[in-house]
């Protein structure tokens, strides 16, 4: 049995804007964190884990059920998971075009369940990773290099369209994650 490390992703389409969240990474130093990479940003709405590779036509298939329209996204705030004092992971998070997101997300979610892929039981925090601390021993390096202070000139920038979903494949290695694109859905209007 073949398994494949698999999750569901909408990518941010402006290249503007990919450029933008890049650039939001500067304030957090190379030494605490492992940065995401430029065409490595998504937006995870499902993620499904080790799966069969023998499932892929049924996932597609479900997966080609799923309708919706294009919508527009914008991001805003800076945060961290758990939270801002003792940060594991560092985000923006959407704020237009989060009611179409998590439809979107409840939709995958809904449209996998006769499958027999659980519902999550934790809520959709719509958020886009944008690094995730290093780990030295026991504790946390806690230089922020002034991320959480960012302001953002022009809130517009940060606005991407959403015409697509991807089925991706992950492979972890000790470089970072090596994204595959196994199945991508349109939007209705795109």
């Amino acid at each position: 049995m073949n398994m494949l490390r698999l999750f569901i992703a909408v990518e941010i389409e402006s290249e503007e804007c990919k450029n933008l969240l890049i650039s939001l990474q500067k304030a957090l130093p190379s030494a605490t964190v492992k940065k995401v990479q430029l065409n490595q940003i998504h937006m995870t709405l499902k993620f499904l884990g080790d799966t069969d590779e023998k499932k892929l036509p049924e996932l597609t298939a479900a997966l080609d059920q799923i309708s919706f329209s294009k919508f527009s996204m914008q991001f805003m705030e800076l945060g961290a998971f758990p939270n801002r004092k003792r940060p594991n992971v560092f985000w923006i998070s959407v704020s237009d075009g989060k009611v179409e997101l998590l439809r979107l997300a409840e939709s995958v979610s809904s449209g996998l369940s006769s499958l027999g892929i659980p519902k999550e039981d934790r809520g959709f925090h719509p958020h886009l990773t944008l690094a995730r601390a290093k780990h030295i021993g026991t504790g946390l390096l806690r230089d922020y290099g002034g991320f959480f202070d960012q302001t953002f000139d022009d809130p517009q920038l940060f606005r991407t369209s959403i015409t697509k979903f991807v089925l991706k494949s992950s492979i972890l290695t000790p470089q970072g994650p090596i994204y595959d694109d196994l199945y991508t859905k349109h939007a209705l209007d795109s």
